[in-house]
């Protein structure tokens, strides 16, 4: 999951359904474990692997650290 500030401001439907689900509001959600990433790590290594000719028509995982939900 990539997450980071919100472009359109607080109040948006996906936000909302996550916090409420990393609150566990919702009893029927079965636990998970969800890795985690930031937007703008993501961004980063975008820019990486249009640098990077190595980097062509290859796929990297990002992930920064995983949580239960």
């Amino acid at each position: 999951m990539i997450l980071g500030p919100a472009f359109v401001g607080a109040g948006f439907n996906t936000g909302d359904l996550i916090t409420n689900i990393m609150e566990g509001k919702y009893p029927g959600v079965p636990k998970i474990k969800i890795p985690l990433v930031g937007v703008t790590e993501v961004a980063d290594a975008h820019l990486l692997a249009l640098k990077r000719p190595g980097a062509a028509n290859k796929r990297f995982a990002l992930v920064h650290s995983s949580v239960w939900f």
